[in-house]
């Protein structure tokens, strides 16, 4: 009895490590809002015009660099959301890009391999969060299917959660 409890524990605990790699959630999946990783592509014709957030004042916690992202990614997904724009951009490092550009899409200066994950890794679909660095937008879209109360605990500046952040 004692073995098949051992082995159906081990088998749950491998299935969770499956399912996201380790076990934890994703950011996407505690956030509050839904959305979905595009992609890191090139970015010389300014495709999200608007700098929705930065840290730059305050700075990028670059010891807690996981951490860091995927809060950072969440707040970014929160201020598009509420701004109504159906995609962003992480660029260098952590600026939170949106906004419409009629004349460029996010996509029109091809794919870059330049955008890091956890870890400082190169990102890559297993990744939860990522971030362009200099010249690239890892693209993130904004899942349209969401209900009214997504947004609900947001500050009044459309941000949840925010600490030490710049807002534009």
């Amino acid at each position: 009895m004692a073995k098949i409890i051992l082995m159906l524990a081990a088998e749950f605990l491998i299935l969770m490590m499956i399912i996201d790699g380790s076990g934890k959630k994703s950011a996407a999946q505690t956030c509050g809002i839904s959305y979905r990783k595009i992609g890191c592509f090139a970015d010389k014709r300014r495709p999200f015009p608007k700098l929705l957030l930065s840290p730059r004042k305050t700075g990028i916690d670059w010891e807690n660099w996981n951490e860091f992202i995927e809060r950072f990614v969440c707040q970014c997904a929160n201020k598009t959301a509420a701004a109504g724009y159906p995609y962003f951009g992480i660029q260098f490092w952590a600026e939170c890009w949106a906004g419409e550009n009629p004349d460029v899409a996010y996509d029109s200066d091809g794919q870059s391999d330049s955008c890091v994950g956890l870890d400082f890794q190169s990102c890559d679909s297993a990744s939860s969060s990522c971030a362009g660095a200099g010249g690239e937008n890892y693209v993130y879209g904004i899942d349209v299917d969401q209900s009214s109360d997504a947004c609900e605990d947001l500050d009044n500046s459309g941000v949840k959660n925010i600490a030490n952040i710049v807002t534009m």
